[in-house]
């Protein structure tokens, strides 16, 4: 049975609607048994009638066009042809590349093409962007990660990564959403950055600060011929300081500077 199948199942299941599946004279029936730790389970049995091919009952489900078509991302043209880019990549278990798509689309959450859900109910955060991933895997609940919270920011990094054209879309983002200013100081400048950990692009840095992002950032601002100026500090008194000094001042709260290390920080000599 495929890994989509079972997706499609827990799906239907966290909705509290049974799946069948009939083939020949078989049918299959699934379980969301949860505890402590869900689980999905299939029941087999004997059908008193025997059907051609195979064909599958979701009991006391009537989906509009509308519904299906925003479960399958490829039917869901509303988000597939706002697609930002596609990137290809391995697991530690299985070395075939996969696709990781961004599309510029808020707040939807897919795996291997099938909805998860809305990223504010998933994954607690609303999201500035939708997201298709491959190697990432849920709980049937389609709702709780089996993998830490951590994991899923990782991957969602790899994309930003991996694209040029999602960097350059999330800097976007990033000013739309004020977590990203410039402020002006006496015809200089400083940059500020204050992610908002309750949006899922911002929580993002509390773990990762995807490589090239920097460079995008200043490409961005047309500053990309000042980046050996760039210095990052942690309060208004750095920056005074590293502007007296003709650098180009990149504020960031000191909880996660370790995170944005590739940025050097300032030194008073």
């Amino acid at each position: 049975m495929g890994r989509g199948l079972k997706i499609a199942a827990g799906y239907f299941l966290s909705l509290n609607k049974p799946v069948y599946i009939f083939t020949h004279d078989n049918v299959f029936r699934f379980i969301y048994y949860n505890e402590e730790n869900p689980k999905l389970y299939v029941i087999l049995g004997k059908s008193n009638k025997k059907f051609e091919g195979t064909n599958i009952l979701i009991k006391d489900y009537y989906p509009s066009d509308e519904i299906l078509n925003k479960i399958v991302i490829f039917n869901n043209k509303e988000v597939y042809e706002r697609k930002i880019d596609e990137v290809y990549i391995e697991s530690e278990e299985c070395k075939v590349p996969k696709p990781y798509t961004i599309y510029d689309y808020p707040n939807l959450f897919y795996v291997r093409n099938i909805l998860v859900g809305e990223t504010s109910k998933v994954a607690r955060r609303r999201s500035l962007f939708s997201y298709d991933v491959w190697w990432f895997r849920l709980d049937v609940s389609r709702e709780f990660m089996s993998y830490s919270m951590p994991d899923l920011f990782k991957e969602i990094s790899k994309i930003f990564e991996l694209s040029e054209k999602a960097r350059d879309k999330l800097v976007e983002k990033l000013i739309e959403s004020g977590m990203l200013k410039v402020k002006k100081i006496n015809d200089k400048i400083s940059i500020h950055f204050n992610p908002i950990f309750a949006i899922f692009e911002g929580h993002l840095f509390v773990y990762h600060f995807p490589k090239g992002l920097l460079n995008s950032i200043l490409k961005y601002l047309n500053i990309e011929n000042k980046k050996d100026l760039i210095v990052r500090i942690g309060n208004e008194e750095e920056e005074k300081k590293a502007l007296e000094k003709g650098f180009i001042p990149f504020l960031v709260s000191e909880e996660l500077s370790e995170e944005f290390r590739i940025i050097p920080k300032f030194v008073e000599k």
